[in-house]
């Protein structure tokens, strides 16, 4: 009811792109919408406060880190004041965009965090085996065709995803402690909190006990 007040949900899986089956069958939100309407709130000169309404797990990296720059962005623009809010989880890419907040509020039982990256990688050559199955492969580029079935990962394979890994880790950590400076490595390591420790952490501002009592400080 208040006409200077956006609130963007973030919910679910986030991913760029999502398709509609994805959306209405596995829990997968497309960042595009949630891209847009920050954006609309940040143009709309009416719009005084935005409110981020957080309950998500994570996601893909593809798109977050500019969802995280815009919504820092709208920080810096004169006579708005950005919000970040969880009563649910906000972890991952989902925190990596709720911490570039002016401010950020957990309840009690939320989970908040899960700072860190990760490449998980099915490796099926000994099933395949087993099953008299092999894979002749044709390829040019040392790293062409990683990830096929029955091509098991090289060494420098390996050397390569960690690489990537530990580069996009920076850019999540990078864009913690810019935004909230207090934050220490120890508590980048991937691990979760409940909203108080949070707050004492320096991952959140504060602990509110619903949505009604965050918005009565708004």
């Amino acid at each position: 009811g208040r006409p200077d007040i956006a609130v963007v949900p973030v919910y679910g899986i986030l991913a760029k792109n999502a398709s509609f089956i994805e959306e209405a069958c596995m829990g997968v939100t497309d960042i595009n919408a949630i891209s847009h309407a920050i954006a609309q709130a940040a143009a709309a000169k009416e719009i005084k406060t935005l409110i981020l309404d957080l309950a998500t797990p994570g996601g893909q990296v593809t798109g977050i880190p500019e969802i995280g720059a815009l919504v820092r962005s709208v920080t810096q623009m004169r006579g708005k004041t950005v919000y970040a809010f969880t009563d649910e989880r906000c972890c991952s890419a989902g925190y990596w965009i709720g911490s570039q907040a002016d401010e950020f509020y957990a309840t009690p039982s939320s989970t908040v965090g899960s700072i860190g990256t990760y490449l998980a990688w099915l490796d099926e050559s000994v099933k395949m085996q087993l099953e008299g199955v092999r894979l002749e492969f044709f390829g040019a580029g040392k790293h062409k065709g990683m990830g096929l079935p029955g091509r098991p990962l090289s060494q420098e394979d390996r050397a390569l995803l960690q690489s990537k890994v530990e580069e996009i880790n920076g850019w999540f950590t990078s864009a913690v402690t810019s935004a909230r400076k207090k934050v220490s490595d120890e508590t980048m390591q991937g691990q979760t909190f409940g909203g108080a420790e949070a707050v004492a952490r320096h991952l959140a501002d504060g602990v509110v006990g619903s949505w009604e009592e965050f918005l009565a400080l708004v």
